[in-house]
């Protein structure tokens, strides 16, 4: 059952909802949110900004923190991120779908996908044989406010995405239209900007290197995850 408090305000009563249930509406919406972002299970329950390790990038993190507490602000309402990092889990994804979670808390839609099904999407929405789901994936995400896109650009995962003028068409027009909407995107890779201009194109190169914020991380987990078998022969 609904509580409401009554106030009075220049002699007209308002009723105004209990702070409990207002944190319980406010637990509910995020919920359903994160529900519907698509952000992987891991990541929506087991680590947080707090959980960060390593201290060669932590001050990126904290800047990347305070941009997710204050993204409703004016001056942040272009700003796109782009977290690289050459190592293998320097906690890019991490930090990537901790950024989303705040986001959410801040009322705002958020969509993630692996860019690797982003690509397959785009392609299958191609020609007139559309796949109907690919469509609907798409305009999924192109109707959040934040675009989480993770492990971008690798070629290598792909050998239809290398120089392939239709699939850098395709991403060049998603990013340019969805920027243009004022659309923002957090993005994970393991390549610096620069160098996706041979794969990829100037334009596209261009395009993301005066929108977005770029933030390198430097600090890998590895050792520390795989730690976590130790011991897996005494069993």
């Amino acid at each position: 059952m609904i509580k409401y408090n009554y106030v009075e305000i220049d002699g007209i009563e308002y009723a105004v909802l209990d702070k409990e249930q207002q944190k319980e509406l406010m637990k509910t919406k995020f919920d359903l949110l994160l529900r519907k972002s698509n952000i992987p299970d891991f990541y929506k329950t087991e680590v947080d900004f707090d959980d960060y390790v390593g201290e060669y990038s932590r001050p990126y993190v904290e800047e990347i923190q305070k941009i997710a507490k204050n993204i409703s602000n004016e001056k942040l309402k272009d700003i796109s991120l782009y977290l690289y990092g050459t190592l293998n889990s320097t906690q890019k994804t991490a930090c990537q779908c901790n950024f989303g979670k705040e986001c959410i808390r801040q009322g705002l839609k958020v969509q993630y996908m692996n860019f690797g099904v982003f690509v397959s999407y785009l392609l299958k929405n191609q020609g007139y044989n559309i796949d109907e789901d690919a469509k609907k994936e798409i305009n999924i995400l192109k109707n959040a406010d934040i675009i989480l896109l993770d492990d971008c650009f690798d070629s290598k995962k792909s050998t239809t995405w290398g120089k392939n003028d239709l699939i850098i068409s395709e991403i060049d027009s998603f990013f340019r239209v969805a920027l243009s909407n004022h659309k923002r995107f957090c993005l994970t890779s393991n390549y610096a900007l620069d160098t996706i201009k041979e794969t990829y194109g100037v334009s596209l190169f261009e395009l993301l290197d005066r929108n977005f914020k770029t933030y390198q991380f430097l600090d890998s987990v590895k050792a520390i995850r795989k730690s976590r078998f130790d011991g897996i022969g005494e069993l």
